[in-house]
């Protein structure tokens, strides 16, 4: 998906899903005057790529779109290797992007093509004997009004439950669109037979992090509540472990973006629900599936100290 997001995660983008949304939609509306295998039927072409500022290499994924059929047989996404795939910016120019068969995407360097935030990116993909597929799209600018406060705790003999709530504070007067992860670090220490061995790992901190809008609520804060907990250990060693630092990481979505990983969720939603509403996948691309998507991350350690009560 969402770029890399280190986990979204840095956003999960779900590439298998809008391949074959794009080719249930193609045949959908097709009536089959003979029974035919449907998994040699080509689908139309599927784009995907997010921009987001510092980023080390620049992908894009070019794929034809296939059935669920098809994917259940082969398992295999099909890559296109033969496009001529070009991302122009006012500051870098006109650049292509070379094939790699290694992770089937288009790439270069992003010392070649630096991503910043506010530039406008024009992506162009030349398919043979296909019409030019084109999009463009604005990296927004990151916000950094955001953080975490402890609103609770309950000690037990072996439990540590903390209760948090995050918040986002919205810029008003502009679109803003969000995503919030968080993580906390954990230490454990053991004391063994021979020696005192010490551990950390990464806990999810939250149950659920949705995708937010301000469209109708302008200029608000927005909330996230949050728990960990935190167990001891006495068997077969004794082993006590503490919260160390709370990390969230925010994701500043562009609009278009949103708009099409919320239809992404909405959709996911939907396979599981015969009585959910009909949802169309959107595209910002001419002559193809996909998006063509940007977003900005910020990312905060807070010490464990650092937090209230």
């Amino acid at each position: 998906m969402f770029a890399n997001f280190n986990s979204m995660k840095k956003v999960s983008f779900n590439i298998a899903t809008i391949c074959f949304l794009c080719f249930y939609l193609l045949v959908a509306c097709t009536k089959f005057e003979e029974e035919i295998d449907i998994a040699d039927i080509p689908g139309p072409y599927v784009v995907s790529s997010y921009l987001y500022p510092g980023m080390d290499t620049v992908k894009v994924y070019v794929h034809q779109a296939y059935s669920l059929n098809a994917q259940i047989q082969t398992g295999l996404i099909i890559p296109v290797e033969n496009a001529e795939v070009l991302i122009a910016n006012a500051q870098s120019g006109k650049l292509r992007l070379m094939y790699n068969p290694n992770d089937s995407t288009y790439a270069i360097d992003g010392n070649a093509l630096r991503i910043t935030a506010g530039q406008q990116y024009t992506l162009s993909v030349a398919i043979a004997d296909h019409p030019l597929i084109e999009s463009a799209v604005v990296v927004p600018f990151p916000n950094e009004n955001f953080g975490i406060i402890k609103t609770d705790s309950n000690t037990s003999q072996y439990v540590k439950d903390y209760y948090f709530k995050a918040f986002i504070n919205d810029s008003a007067g502009i679109q803003n669109n969000y995503q919030l992860f968080g993580t906390a670090e954990i230490e454990t220490v053991c004391q063994t037979d021979t020696a005192v061995e010490i551990t950390t790992e990464m806990s999810m901190i939250f149950d659920y992090s949705p995708l937010i809008s301000d469209q109708t609520r302008d200029g608000q804060t927005f909330h996230q509540n949050a728990d960990l907990s935190v167990f001891d250990r006495f068997y077969p060693y004794q082993c006590h472990s503490t919260a160390l630092s709370i990390n969230l990481k925010l994701i500043h979505l562009e609009g278009f973006t949103y708009t099409y990983l919320k239809a992404l969720e909405d959709f996911d939603i939907a396979l599981g629900d015969p009585f959910a509403q009909y949802v169309i996948v959107p595209s910002n691309l001419t002559n193809a599936q996909g998006v063509f998507g940007a977003y900005a991350v910020v990312e905060k350690e807070i010490l464990w100290s650092e937090l209230s009560k």
